[in-house]
């Protein structure tokens, strides 16, 4: 199965209307990947779970969108991928802006702009892009919206082939332009917005004719019907009458979908183009029904802009009561507008929160990691021991210390330079798996690990192997070996105990013994002290770093 195939006709037959298709089409492939034969990563999982979640966007179907986008953000988190995590942070978003709860949106918006800005990936990118402008559009937050929507055109890439991203960028560039118009022309009509409103809808005239050319080139037909409708209406004021026959064949066609508004658009457009034209009688009666259309539209604004012009056209035609209804609509324009500034400041104040904490999570993960080996530092191996030895305590289940020190780095730097033996350094690490690792200050590292093998019976270790594991590291020459740790000590006399026998170089140490309970405080002592030196963990004086060979280096894992 080609899922990358699948997940980009499940997005098609949405966008293009045909969202029962894309929905059954989904479900059918996730059932099939839960066959044992077929496999799929967790980011082509999370396109088709984005796919899914916008055919439910586009039935109105909130609930089932937020299920969606969340399984899709779940995946994305599972390997810490931040174009799907925005992606999906976008989708959710625009789904709880849709049920009216707009400050969980604006904080999921503040994320998902976050991840963007990690986002490596372009076609990722461009969808997010996508994404989170149309949120902002939603909110009419358009001087938000507008710098992602222009981003999004100018990103070729997609991260699923779709012969439609082009067509849908110009559809959304050419919305915004035109909804901008609109409503300054509702909350601001006498405070000289006039010309920032016609400059407007002349740009969004621009891209919608440029969607369409692009729709009829792709074959999207109902992207091609989205846009002819979004060109007629928004012509220049000369053009009204020259149009009124395209305005008429637009009106009567049936391939409109009433979620989407358009024919009770091209309604208002029609009923303007009449009323210019000086039949005011048949302007009305195109309003009066173009508003009754725009009561199933998904989107309040597209029933607000035509209802406006239905009591514009009344009130200047002189019916009863309609220049009341006409001041209260200016009020509620005019509150709206406010409350859009608002949610404006609300916005950028939420986005500069959460960079705010990017950047601090930033700052704690840089001062925890080896900038070198991409691992834990010095102080991560710190406070990766102290909760290891917290935890340990409370579980009662060994915890064990392994220190890898890399034999006879120096020639490797020597011999090959330094670039090959910081790839050495760096490759060491990778060989811990998924325990946590460390780097110290030292040409080695250090890993800590809680899934130790049980304890035998007497206390002590229940050894695998009776030789431990011993082997050159194709890498860098290194020998490294590894010993099975203890179990935690009971009761409050807890202690640190070294390993009964360790090798990480060409001769083993000899076999050494825990201090007693009187000899503690000075042994303790004395690792400090061997520590500061040489940046190692040492046992007793006989279990010291020797110094005189640097490739026969003698250490004790501590276990607790």
């Amino acid at each position: 199965m080609d899922l990358l195939q699948v997940t980009a006709r499940v997005m098609t037959l949405a966008q293009s209307g045909r969202s029962a298709e894309a929905l059954e089409l989904g479900a059918r492939t996730l059932e099939e990947l839960e066959k044992p034969d077929e496999t799929a990563t967790p980011a082509e999982l999370a396109g088709l779970w984005y796919a899914v979640a916008v055919g439910h966007h586009v039935r109105g179907e909130h609930t089932e969108q937020v299920q969606a986008t969340r399984r899709c953000l779940e995946l994305a988190r599972s390997v810490d991928d931040p174009g799907w995590m925005s992606n999906a942070l976008s989708l959710q978003a625009m789904a709880l802006i849709r049920a009216n709860t707009v400050e969980p949106a604006l904080l999921d918006l503040a994320q998902a702009e976050v991840e963007l800005a990690a986002c490596t990936d372009e076609g990722l990118a461009s969808w997010a892009h996508t994404g989170i402008g149309y949120c902002y559009l939603e909110l009419r937050l358009y001087e938000l919206a507008q710098p992602h929507l222009e981003a999004a055109l100018a990103i070729e890439a997609a991260p699923v082939p779709l012969e439609e991203d082009r067509v849908i960028d110009l559809v959304n560039l050419a919305e915004l332009h035109l909804r901008w118009a609109d409503e300054l022309e509702r909350a601001t009509p006498y405070d000289g917005s006039a010309e920032e409103a016609e400059e407007h809808r002349a740009i969004g005239h621009d891209y919608a004719a440029d969607g369409l050319v692009e729709a009829e080139r792709t074959g999207a037909a109902s992207h091609a019907e989205l846009c002819r409708a979004m060109e007629l209406v928004s012509r220049p004021v000369g053009q009204a009458e020259a149009s009124l026959p395209e305005l008429w064949t637009e009106w009567r066609s049936r391939e409109h979908h009433a979620y989407s508004g358009g024919r009770a658009t091209v309604g208002g457009a029609l009923a303007r183009a009449l009323w210019r034209s000086g039949r005011t009688d048949e302007a009305l009666e195109v309003a009066r029904e173009a508003a009754d259309e725009s009561g199933d539209a998904g989107d309040w604004q597209v029933t607000a802009g035509v209802r406006w012009l239905l009591v514009e056209m009344e009130c200047e035609a002189g019916v009863p009561g309609a220049a009341a209804g006409r001041e209260y609509a200016g009020l509620l324009s005019h509150v709206l507008w406010q409350q859009r500034l608002s949610t404006l400041q609300g916005a950028t104040a939420a986005l500069d929160v959460e960079r705010l904490r990017g950047d601090k999570l930033a700052a704690q993960r840089a001062a925890r990691e080896d900038p070198l080996t991409g691992v834990g530092n010095r102080r991560a191996l710190d406070l990766a021991l102290a909760d290891a030895e917290i935890r340990s305590h409370h579980d009662g289940r060994p915890t064990s210390l392994l220190i890898i020190d890399l034999d006879d780095f120096k020639s490797v730097n020597d011999r090959h330079g330094h670039v090959r033996g910081d790839e050495v350094l760096r490759g060491s690490p990778r060989r811990c798996g998924a325990w946590p690792a460390a780097r110290t200050s030292s040409p080695g590292s250090a890993a800590t690990s809680s899934s130790c093998w049980p304890t035998a019976p007497t206390g002590r270790p229940a050894r695998r192997s009776p030789t431990g594991s011993r082997r050159r590291s194709p890498e860098s020459g290194s020998t490294r070996s590894a010993r099975s740790g203890w179990p935690p000590a009971s009761g409050s006399a807890r202690r640190r105990r070294p390993l009964p026998w360790a090798s990480c170089s060409r001769r083993p140490t000899g076999r050494c013994t825990a201090p007693s309970a009187a000899a503690a405080p000075r042994a303790a002592e004395t690792a400090a002290q061997a520590s500061t030196t040489t940046g190692m963990i040492i046992g007793r004086r006989r279990c010291r770093l020797d110094t005189q060979r640097p490739t026969t280096r003698r250490i004790v894992c501590w276990s607790w």
